[in-house]
């Protein structure tokens, strides 16, 4: 988890992130609550140096800064001018229209709503489209995209790997975000039980607005994270049938990498969840 939360956690001793009865950061020691800004009602902060200008939001991290509400946040250096975002990773930025998104990765950039996103330094100014990959750039709204450095200027396109392919691949939308935004509150879930322990000094409404946007993701305790990427890889599976059966385009345009790689960053990037979760559970 290191690769989307970075090094600047609360605490760099390892805890387990995935078995709340058996912590191992020291709570009365951990070096967190400095510097934090609350100007807004019923924030709920645990980390350094957060900067709260709306009300209703929960963040676990460091240097965070909200101007809206209702945003869940574990991470560090994320700033939200959007609302109702949930956001796993560092250096995320939510403008003034960008709300309602769900975001596993790094460096993303979301200037419009409804957007479901895993991955690095994607730039989203549509609504309702699905992004796996990285360096994507997306200009209009209902797109499905797999794949690294594509440039999308037109509506309900697919776009697979870094070819275009606009015709019709039998494809589930809506299965696949679903399942990316589960996938996002799984993990939201789980990192929160670990930090209940931090909790205690949160006054009732505090406490309410953490548990509603971290804590209550988590379907229990018991929950199998594994189950919720086996759902992801599940409704890919079309997907990566359909791109090696895919017939390029004549004269694409030029990419950052080869198309053939992608399908294996998407299985490499979830399959090293699922092996991360697994390790921790045998903790």
């Amino acid at each position: 988890m290191k690769e989307v939360l970075g090094n600047n956690l609360p605490f760099s001793n390892g805890g387990n992130t995935s078995n709340p009865g058996s912590q191992r950061f020291n709570e009365g020691n951990a070096p967190v609550g400095k510097g934090n800004k609350n100007l807004g009602d019923n924030n709920a902060t645990i980390g350094n140096f957060n900067s709260d200008y709306g009300s209703n939001s929960a963040t676990i991290g460091n240097g965070n800064w909200n101007f809206n509400n209702d945003n869940a946040t574990i991470g560090n250096g994320n700033w939200l001018f959007g609302k109702n975002n949930t956001t796993l990773g560092n250096g995320n930025w939510y403008w003034d229209d960008g709300s309602n998104n769900s975001t596993l990765g790094n460096g993303n950039w979301h200037f419009g709503s409804d957007n479901a996103t895993i991955g690095n330094g994607n730039w989203d100014f549509g609504t309702n489209n699905t992004i796996i990959g990285n360096g994507n750039w997306v200009f209009t709204s209902g797109n499905e995209i797999i794949g690294n450095g594509n440039w999308l200027a037109n509506t309900d396109n697919t776009k697979i790997g870094n070819v275009n392919n606009l015709s019709s691949l039998q494809l589930s939308p809506l299965g696949i975000k679903t399942d990316v935004n589960n996938l996002i509150d799984s993990l939201i879930g789980k990192i929160g039980q670990n930090f209940l322990g931090f909790t205690g000094d949160f006054d009732e409404s505090s406490s309410q607005t953490f548990n509603r946007l971290i804590s209550s993701r988590s379907v229990g305790n018991d929950t199998d994270i594994s189950v919720d990427i086996e759902q992801l890889l599940a409704s890919l599976s079309p997907i990566q049938g359909n791109f090696i059966n895919y017939q390029p385009v004549q004269n694409p345009q030029p990419v950052p990498e080869s198309a053939s790689s992608a399908p294996l960053v998407v299985m490499g990037l979830v399959c090293l969840l699922l092996s991360l979760f697994k390790k921790q559970q045998h903790c």
